[in-house]
């Protein structure tokens, strides 16, 4: 039986910034040898992290990288959902409090 891993905004955030550790899980799930969940809610969190630091164009490049990584969302959001909402706020076009 595989192993699996839910995958929490943070550990996306350590994927770049070089973590050893989470690297090599992230290799097991893309090589299919563990099963890697997450949410759409993460990767909007993720997206708009990595926005406010270093700008849209890394953040776009980075989420893409995650969503042809093998991770899978096991509640079956339509993709983008979150995403769309996280990238409205990363240009300022939410209002939030």
């Amino acid at each position: 039986m595989k192993g699996k891993y839910v995958v929490d905004t943070g550990p996306m955030l350590l994927y770049f910034a070089g973590d050893l550790e989470v690297k090599s899980i992230f290799r097991e799930i893309a090589g299919g040898r563990v099963e890697g969940y997450t949410c759409e809610t993460n990767l909007a969190e993720f997206y708009y992290k990595t926005c406010e630091r270093f700008g849209r164009e890394t953040a776009a490049v980075r989420e893409a990288s995650f969503r042809s990584s093998g991770l899978s969302d096991p509640y079956g959001s339509a993709p983008n959902t979150y995403g769309r909402g996280a990238k409205m706020q990363a240009q300022g076009d939410v209002l939030s409090g």
